[in-house]
């Protein structure tokens, strides 16, 4: 077998695949080697699917399940890097090719790895197959149950682009043939399945499981009716659909919450609850429920989903889940303190934060969040004996959010005495935020070292532009008369853009302290800098929500990060002023292809709505 195949064709790949495979030999590496040129070498591999073939079919289909993993990118990068793909995969003639590469469907025995493979390579010929089940008297039950999973996963992983209608329809109309569902596997895999893609279309057939015989359907059903009925989408109309079928699931979810004894089922009914966020009735049921069952994970559950609501019962809940001892309740309800930090729950937290000798991270969020001054002692306590960084940092955190001279003086001692550049950086970030009583002179020191790590100098930078005291100002000046001196370039990699991005704050914290004067050189060094720069720019203009002729140009910016960042600052600043224009992108061509790809990591559709809708509150306001 050869060391390397880059000289080696697809067919000689596969070829040496099926000769090794019909031998019975290890095949691992020339899968790799066909993997690697893509679904042409599945092409080629199908020619030698054979049912009477096992374990060559069985290489084959692993095969094809890799190199067709590429059926999630967008299409237009298919026709760009893998053209045969998006011949497959999006265009008429291409479903001929499909039914090839799904040709073992109608096989006896089906290949372990051929469910997986149909999934991702064969959605036309996997759709038609599922259409078979659902209308015949003897559907075949346990390949359907190897189908679902794989099924299941590449949907519920958002890897279905195409036929994602058409896989929920198809699966709800497997619900209405009793031969599968009068038998319990089969219906428990359909009811993951629904789930995973999210088929409210089959919401009857889930709630009709709710009054199943047996827990393990019922906890099943629960869990799909959750999944399916939980936010899918921003597109008005869709969610207005799914706001009617959770008012008809209501009366059914709360006459399980009522009646059910099996903890296997009230924990998945704790978890769907999180469905109805506004609801009373469901918020009063998981509080009757939550005193009824001293089940840890179920109360765990409710307490999950008390994070995510805003029931009236919340606090009720979150208190006895304070007053719980089941295994990692208590701890689960601190976090509910911290998404939720009401008044009535300050006494119980406080009490426990007195009694707990030793810093507690739940703890330290719950009363960071709570603010609440009568905290500082223990926090302040914890903090002078802490060693461990990461519980520095959240005690930093907790610090921040409770005002007064004591926080004040506890995160200047901090800023002064620490050396972990981590943590330097994080308290400089906070420095930012809140103004901190007597940590101008170390912010100076920090701006002004040149030894000091480039992120901390330029986070404390920022930070001396909230501070109107003269040393603040002094430090800036001398800084932006010479730039050039206090952030020098080296040669090295990447260096001067480094530099580049801790200058820019220097005019930019001078606006902050409201010098007018620096907003022409922002402009000017906004115009020049690299993409990182500007991104970086238009980010803090969003921080301190101050309106800027560079938002403008970054709405209209080719680069990526720079338009979201323009995005974001727009929302912060002046959403109303460039209302308009938020609304052309979300139109434009390039957002919705971005919506579509799976290639949006940042979430710049989402940013967009949350700009947009900003603007449109404010209208409305007027």
């Amino acid at each position: 077998m050869p060391a390397t195949w880059a000289a080696t064709s697809e067919r000689q790949i596969i070829e040496q695949l099926v000769a090794e495979a019909d031998a019975g030999r290890p095949v691992y590496d020339l899968a790799d080697a066909a993997n690697e040129r893509g679904i042409a070498a599945a092409l080629i591999g199908a020619e030698f699917l054979e049912e009477q073939k096992p374990a060559r079919s069985q290489a084959l289909y692993g095969v094809i399940s890799l190199t067709a993993n590429c059926r999630r990118w967008h299409p237009e990068i298919l026709r760009l890097y893998q053209p045969e793909a998006f011949r497959i995969f999006h265009t008429p003639e291409g479903e001929a090719t499909q039914r090839l590469l799904a040709k073992g469907l109608e096989w006896k025995a089906w290949p372990a790895a051929l469910p997986e493979a149909v999934v991702r390579a064969a959605p036309v010929p996997t759709l038609d197959w599922l259409k078979k089940q659902a209308a015949s008297p003897t559907p075949e039950r346990e390949k359907l149950r190897k189908l679902l999973h794989p099924l299941g996963w590449w949907l519920r992983a958002y890897a279905e682009r195409q036929a994602i209608a058409d896989f929920q329809a198809a699966l709800t109309a497997l619900t209405t043939n009793p031969a599968l569902t009068g038998d319990e596997a089969t219906g428990l895999a359909l009811l993951r399945a629904l789930a995973d893609a999210k088929a409210f279309q089959a919401l009857d057939f889930v709630l009709q499981q709710f009054r199943a015989s047996t827990p393990e359907m019922r906890a099943a059903a629960v869990e799909s009716a959750g999944q399916m009925l939980g936010p899918q989408t921003r597109e008005g109309s869709r969610e207005r659909s799914l706001d009617a079928e959770r008012e008809r699931a209501l009366p059914e979810f709360l006459r399980l919450a009522r009646e059910e004894t099996e903890v296997a089922v009230l924990g998945k009914v704790g978890t769907a609850a999180e469905v109805w966020l506004e609801e009373p009735q469901v918020g009063q049921a998981m509080l009757a429920l939550f005193s009824r069952v001293p089940d840890a994970p179920t109360q765990r559950n409710i307490l999950f989903a008390v994070a995510k609501t805003h029931w009236p019962q919340r606090a009720q809940i979150i208190q006895r889940g304070l007053e719980a001892t089941g295994n990692g309740v208590l701890g689960v309800a601190l976090e509910a303190v911290a998404a939720h930090p009401l008044r009535e729950l300050a006494p119980a937290t406080l009490a426990m934060l007195e009694a707990q000798k030793e810093a507690h991270p739940s703890l330290i969020d719950a009363a960071g969040a709570l603010g609440d001054p009568r905290a500082l002692p223990t926090l302040v306590r914890w903090l002078a004996s802490e060693r461990n960084i990461a519980i520095q940092l959240k005690l930093a955190l907790a610090l921040e959010k409770i005002p007064g001279e004591a926080s004040d003086r506890a995160l200047s001692e901090l800023l002064n005495k620490s050396v972990e550049p981590m943590l330097v950086e994080q308290l400089c970030r906070i420095a930012s935020r809140r103004e901190i009583k007597g940590g101008t002179a170390i912010l100076v020191s920090l701006a002004e070292d040149l030894t000091a790590p480039m992120p901390i100098r330029s986070q404390a930078v920022w930070a001396l532009g909230r501070l109107q005291e003269k040393p603040a100002r002094a430090c800036l000046d001398r800084l932006g008369r010479e730039p050039e001196k206090y952030f020098p370039t080296d040669g090295q990699i990447l260096v001067p853009e480094v530099s580049e991005q801790a200058r820019i704050f220097i005019p930019l914290a001078r606006l902050r302290q409201g010098d007018a004067s620096a907003s022409a050189e922002i402009a000017s060094r906004f115009e020049s800098g690299t993409p990182a720069t500007q991104y970086v720019c238009v980010l803090a203009l969003a921080e301190i929500r101050h309106d800027h002729p560079v938002i403008a140009s970054a709405l209209g910016s080719g680069d990526f990060a720079v338009l979201l960042g323009g995005v974001r600052a727009a929302g912060a600043a002046a959403p109303g002023k460039y209302l308009a224009r938020l609304r052309a992108l979300r139109a434009s061509p390039v957002v919705a292809s971005l919506a579509t790809s799976g290639l949006d990591t940042w979430r710049l559709p989402v940013a967009l709505e949350t700009a947009i809708q900003a603007a449109e509150q404010g209208s409305a306001k007027r």
